[in-house]
């Protein structure tokens, strides 16, 4: 097959779930079909255009800069788009796909999330497949219960925006996918298939680094709110009850962009912000457990099935569990959602090294067998094969989806 791949954010580096589900998928693909990308990309991120170039045929980008998505974003009170998709609408992105689209022939479109939707013909000369990762809708309902201050007028004209736009576009699409049965509900439309993300089982693999002291991770971008809100939550309520059952406990936090309310952290007895770290893997397996908090937000959590691909044990809440259905409270991670729980699950770990090496290689074990990104990409490839052979007239039922997602 012959694919056009457009892109919200350039899929390289792989730092950010849509960024990496994108990248993944997409190398694995181009094993086999040919590829070609459209993405924006920020000046920073020039250097990484070679190493695209080994996976992508042709590759055509936009630049991409705060002030412009600024600028459009001052026109979006008289726009009834959500203000993600207006930050991203550009006259120069539309133009560069439609020249593409009438200079070649592909078999089927790849449209790596909602916000990039307005930038596509309204009538596209092939089958689309929107992947949209989270249901934005989902995300902005959990996250307008957190959000306080300022912020929340406009998360909540961002939800009541999302509410209209995302069926909208996503029926615009001949398949969405997503990465959980929550996320395809919230969607609502007939055609969303479920495709949870993977791991790059060679990169995050056991390698375990004793800790000279007992060591608990958090890793994530470190400005997305229901980061920033899982471990500032974290940090100050859960982490000092800790520290009066294990006084040498330490909390170390890697991620990128930190916010300054992750920064304030540092002040904090025996946290360390690290933001940035080279060799993430490396990082977490010198921890002797990773959390992962999360109270808002959507999707599945990269950061449990990396830290669980590593053989290292997991404290997870409700939420964050709930985007791994496989995953087995006490076998394969601890569930903990008060932080009374938090306390006696960490405590507990890191007191009985067999119940970390048990609930580890019991991660570890599933990860591999559940969630590769070889897995993904070959439930893709099905989905575009079928929406190719049926010119995409069809949409899958309930029954399909289902199936897909298992």
């Amino acid at each position: 097959m012959r694919i056009l791949a457009l892109t919200a954010r350039f899929p390289l580096p792989p730092l950010k779930g849509d960024k990496l589900r994108a990248w993944h998928i997409l190398r694995h693909l181009a094993r086999r079909h040919q590829i070609d990308l459209i993405s924006f990309l920020p000046p920073a991120e020039q250097s990484h255009l070679k190493q695209a170039e080994t996976v992508f045929g042709r590759i055509d980008t936009v630049p991409s800069h705060r002030r412009d998505a600024f600028r459009r974003l001052a026109l979006s009170p008289f726009s009834p788009r959500p203000f993600q998709a207006e930050a991203l609408t550009s006259l120069r992105m539309q133009s560069l796909i439609e020249s593409r689209l009438s200079s070649a022939t592909y078999d089927v479109i790849f449209v790596s999330l909602l916000r990039m939707m307005p930038n596509l013909p309204q009538s596209p000369p092939c089958p689309v497949v929107g992947d949209f990762v989270d249901s934005m809708v989902l995300n902005f309902s959990n996250r307008l219960e957190k959000q306080k201050g300022i912020l929340r007028p406009l998360v909540a004209e961002e939800l009541r925006r999302l509410r209209v736009y995302e069926p909208q576009v996503a029926g615009r699409c001949d398949r969405v996918t997503v990465v959980s049965a929550a996320d395809r509900q919230a969607i609502g439309t007939p055609n969303v298939w479920v495709l949870p993300n993977g791991v790059d089982t060679e990169q995050f693999r056991p390698n375990p680094i004793i800790p000279s002291k007992p060591r608990i991770v958090f890793t994530g971008n470190l400005s997305y709110f229901p980061n920033v809100d899982a471990i500032t939550y974290f940090a100050r309520t859960v982490f000092p009850l800790i520290l009066e059952r294990c006084r040498a406990a330490q909390l170390e936090i890697a991620g990128v962009s930190p916010s300054r309310s992750v920064q304030a952290l540092e002040c904090l007895q025996n946290v360390t912000v690290h933001g940035f770290v080279e060799n993430l893997p490396q990082f977490i397996n010198s921890a002797s457990l990773a959390i992962c908090p999360t109270r808002c937000g959507s999707g599945m959590q990269n950061k449990m099935l990396e830290a669980m691909a590593c053989g290292v044990p997991v404290v997870a809440s409700s939420f964050a569990a709930n985007g791994i259905p496989l995953a087995s409270d006490g076998v394969h991670f601890l569930r903990a959602d008060t932080p009374e729980d938090a306390r006696d699950a960490i405590v507990r770990l890191l007191n009985t090294p067999s119940d970390r090496q048990a609930i580890g290689q019991a991660g570890l074990e599933l990860v591999r067998e559940s969630f590769s990104w070889e897995h993904a990409a070959a439930v893709m490839e099905t989905l575009f094969a079928e929406v190719v052979r049926s010119g995409g007239a069809n949409h899958a039922s309930p029954e399909q989806v289902t199936a897909a997602g298992r």
